[in-house]
């Protein structure tokens, strides 16, 4: 390998490059994640917790687990188990080792002189400080960019034996990087099938084509993957990622108005006509239609990213890492055409590029390269270097240890165990489970039909011994999505085939039946319905299941190929007068969710799960009103009609379970919730030092309800003020409560009251109590009310309840 500079300069800027490039891109540093409460539990962290398990139990990709991320896709989130940390420590410095050595060889071979190796020098300065902050798509790519860009145009002039080795490691990092997650997988391929067409048109071997294969395939078995199951997985995949756009749109202009959309069409128009104007000295036209192919692969790859992922920064950084070496391959003269085209489609580009790395630079995660950081890296490069890993031992327990902390699960169940929708860490990091996830683990993403279904066979076949469940508050839930539809076709299977068996602070336990009730689906009705219609459901105390049936007009279809779906909303009344509104992804939506009663909470879930034992559905619950609407001015894009498919959900009747204390609390403090009046803030779940249960702000001034059941007399309220003792912090000037029983006539029975003010009475502080009693049958209606205290000033009146037991 020599350089037109020298063989010293050659070598010098090689070693350089190698420097930084492990430096700064290899995670020598262990990850420092904890786990403080469950908002920290994010989706993307739900699987980055869970790669490591599942590589460490041999789940099989393809039949067990279905998900864009491949069985390595531990070398991009960088956490793993201590075991694996050597492994994965040694393939992100090959990785990173084969990127500098290309990158070195790339500058120093250009086609120009000092100004342009000082230009290209710099611009890969900013997208290796995109990718250390986190926008890393591109450095995933640049192995197969080399290999389609730079190698393939050089190709012509005749391959070095350092181009050719050169080619073949980034041929080879790309096979192993194609397991890592299906879209780096699909670049690969898109990019090695255009090599293996040149190649063939030429007479000659396909050998780089069949180096990626070979590596693709040793990835695959080193990852203890059955072969057999390669296709099952990648089929799954484009299912996935074929409706991923229409599942995480956030609108369809959404988080990108009209405008932004017409500024990315031009940065892809531009990047592609440069993409042709580029012209290495000696290209034939076949040389040029495949540059420019590897160009749409790469411009298609960064659309996906913007118009499905919602990520411009990604596909910005997607497109820029090409462009680097369409500037690298450019002869330092052009011909005259090129010449009048080429200052309009740079400029254009330029500027888009522009807005793209400002959009860039407000989600970079850049770490602040001071000293302190600095010795950090190096500690841990030179332990590495040592074969010490004990950092990394220490970190996934301290995670996991954080997870037990601050998400305690205190059951006498064991086994194996699911959790629904997505926050696998909590069954991870408890040793009494065995992580025994269904294939599409992660229920935001089980957002085809096929892929929910999956999801609901799993449970008939291999159902775990217990199943933690959650449905997501609003705050949580992506795109305010309805909650039935997440594993929607899982619920009826977890009603006939669990039981209630236990509750923590954020998720119901249940526990597997030793045989399942039966269940079927009674036709109800069947009809075509307008956009905005409103249908009027009968259901009452009924389980009403629906199929909902939403499809593209023919010019829908057409958009949808280049850009994605706008929202679909379900709007609907309930008995109590309640109207609500959610999205409606539509291949959830045909593969059918409970419509009644609404179940928006977990503590509605497990009153549904009281109702699959017996219990009529609360018909204060019953959705009686329904309708189907779009978004503004996108009607165009749907057919006029919507199918809509009602059932009634018959679940064999088994007689009244015993309900758990624990769930019972869930549930009632899930009714006063619902139930609440006026208050100064919505109810919301909080933690209290003081208390070991679950507790609900109810922030004074406010109040709620509750009904009682017929056959007690009395109730016991566990309720308190929240006090801080800290003098320097602000703090309550006192709270009152009021508990009245209610009769049939409305009339107050019993009641009573209490004024706290923990600053002054220590015997204020804490959990409190209050019982009430009455005469069987007298009493249907408990009312609660919190009042701000003497001053009326409520800012620090955080009154919440803790408990309601009735006797």
């Amino acid at each position: 390998m020599s350089s037109r500079l020298g063989l010293i300069p050659f070598a010098l800027t090689m070693g350089i490059y190698c420097l930084i490039a492990l430096f700064l891109l290899v995670p020598w540093q262990a990850s420092h994640l904890v786990i403080t409460s469950l908002n920290d539990l994010t989706v993307d962290r739900a699987f980055v917790i869970a790669q490591p398990e599942l590589f460490r139990s041999g789940a099989q990709y393809g039949p067990g687990v279905l998900f864009t991320y491949g069985p390595w896709g531990m070398l991009i989130t960088g956490l793993t188990l201590p075991k694996y940390y050597p492994v994965i420590v040694l393939l992100n410095v090959i990785v990173a080792s084969i990127f500098a050595l290309a990158a070195a060889s790339t500058v120093m071979k250009c086609e120009a002189g000092v100004l342009k190796i000082a230009a290209l020098t710099l611009m890969l300065a900013t997208l290796v400080a995109f990718w250390t902050g986190g926008i890393d798509q591109g450095y995933w790519l640049f192995p197969s960019l080399y290999v389609g860009l730079y190698t393939l145009s050089r190709k012509q002039l005749g391959l070095s034996a350092g181009d050719l080795a050169l080619a073949i490691a980034a041929t080879a990092a790309a096979g192993w990087i194609g397991l890592i997650k299906f879209n780096l997988f699909v670049f690969g391929f898109a990019i090695q099938f255009i090599i293996l067409l040149v190649d063939l048109k030429s007479r000659r071997l396909p050998s780089l084509f069949l180096i990626w294969l070979a590596v693709t395939c040793a990835a695959w078995l080193a990852a203890d993957q059955d072969i057999r199951n390669f296709p099952r997985w990648v089929l799954a995949c484009l299912d996935l990622s074929g409706g991923y756009s229409d599942a995480m749109s956030k609108g369809f202009f959404k988080p990108y108005n009209e405008i932004v959309v017409a500024i990315l069409l031009v940065i892809e128009g531009c990047f592609l006509a440069m993409a042709w104007l580029v012209a290495p000295r000696i290209e034939t036209r076949a040389m040029k239609i495949s540059r420019l192919a590897v160009c749409v692969v790469c411009g298609g790859l960064a659309w996906q990213h913007i118009v499905g992922g919602n990520q411009i920064e990604q596909g910005i950084g997607e497109i820029f890492t090409a462009l680097w070496f369409l500037f690298a391959i450019s002869p330092p003269s052009i011909g005259a055409r090129s010449r009048r085209l080429a200052p309009t489609a740079s400029g254009l580009l330029a500027l888009v590029l522009g807005i793209g790395i400002v959009s860039s630079c407000t989600v970079l995660d850049m770490p602040a390269m001071s000293g302190e950081v600095l010795a950090a890296k190096f500690n841990a490069f030179f332990q590495i270097i040592g074969g010490r890993f004990t950092a990394y031992r220490t970190s996934w327990e301290a995670l996991m240890a954080s997870v037990r902390e601050s998400l305690p699960v205190k059951t006498d169940i064991a086994g194996s165990a699911d959790i629904y929708p997505q926050d696998t860490a909590v069954v991870i990091a408890n040793p009494q489970f065995h992580y025994a996830p269904r294939p599409a683990y992660l229920s935001l993403n089980a957002h085809t039909t096929a892929l929910a279904e999956a999801n609901a066979a799993y449970l008939k076949s291999s159902s775990p011994d217990a199943v933690f469940f959650q449905v997501l508050s609003p705050a949580r839930s992506v795109n305010n999505r309805y909650p039935t539809t997440a594993d929607g076709p899982s619920w009826p299977e977890l009603m006939a085939r669990y039981d209630l068996h236990d509750a923590t602070p954020d998720f119901l336990i249940l526990k597997k039946l030793a045989s399942p009730i039966p269940f079927k689906f009674v036709p109800v009705s069947q009809q075509n319905i307008g956009w905005k219609k409103e249908v009027r459901l009968d259901g009452g105390s009924r389980l009403i299941w629906a199929k909902v049936h939403i499809k593209p007009s023919f010019v829908g279809r057409v958009v949808k190929l280049l850009y994605k779906s706008p929202h679909v909303t379900l709007q609907e009344n309930l008995a109590d007068g309640t109207q609500k509104e959610y999205q409606i992804v539509p291949a959830l939506g045909e593969a059918g969710f409970l419509l009644s009663p609404g179940v928006f909470d977990t503590a509605s879930f497990a009153r549904l799960m009281q109702t699959s034992a017996a219990d009529p559905v609360d018909p204060e619950k019953a959705v009686t009103v329904i309708q189907f609407r779009t978004e503004s001015a996108t009607s165009w894009f749907w057919s006029k009609t919507i199918g809509l498919e009602l059932f009634e959900l018959d679940i064999a009747s088994q007689g009244v379970r015993p309900v758990p204390a624990a769930v019972a609390s869930l549930i009632r403090l899930g009714e006063l919730q619902d139930d609440v009046g006026s208050c100064l803030f919505p109810p919301s779940p909080i933690k209290a030092p003081e208390v070991s249960r679950p507790v609900l702000l109810f922030h004074a001034p406010c109040s709620t309800h509750i009904q009682v059941p017929k056959d007690v007399q009395a109730v016991t309220l566990s309720y308190g003020l929240r006090y801080i003792p800290d003098p320097s912090q602000p703090a309550t000037d006192g709270a009152g409560i009021q508990i009245a029983a209610i009769g049939p006539d409305q009339a107050i029975t019993e009641n009573a009251s209490r004024y706290l003010d923990p600053v002054k009475r220590k015997l204020d502080r804490g959990e409190q109590q209050i019982t009430l009693s009455w005469k069987p049958g007298s009493v249907t209606q408990l009312r609660i009310k919190f009042d701000p205290g003497p001053k009326n000033d409520p800012i620090y009146d955080h009154t919440y309840i803790s408990n309601i037991e009735f006797h």
